[in-house]
């Protein structure tokens, strides 16, 4: 059975699409999302989410409510400051 991890299907945008090479992830990943993003669908992001669940790599998984492709809510904004900074300050300490 296919999860579409295993590399790029037979269609293009299977080329350039990250769930494409997501069995091949190792290093940690932060995964943020916008809840209503028209251009990438939530449900891709919950299914990247899966990958580095099903392969042990460390990750986080942030979808942030009535955001789009680009998070504009100044609240938002702030704590997706604070979060990558502190996923980096985690990550590059090691």
């Amino acid at each position: 059975m296919r999860t579409g991890w295993e590399g790029s299907g037979p269609h293009r945008h299977d080329q350039l699409s990250p769930i494409s090479f997501a069995s091949k992830i190792r290093t940690p990943v932060l995964i943020v999302h916008g809840e209503r993003d028209a251009n990438v669908p939530i449900a891709q992001a919950e299914f990247f989410h899966r990958a580095p669940r099903r392969f042990g790599v460390e990750h986080e998984y942030v979808v942030y409510p009535r955001e789009g492709h680009s998070i504009r809510e100044r609240d938002h904004q702030l704590d997706l400051l604070r979060r990558t900074r502190a996923w980096f300050d985690r990550w590059l300490s090691k």
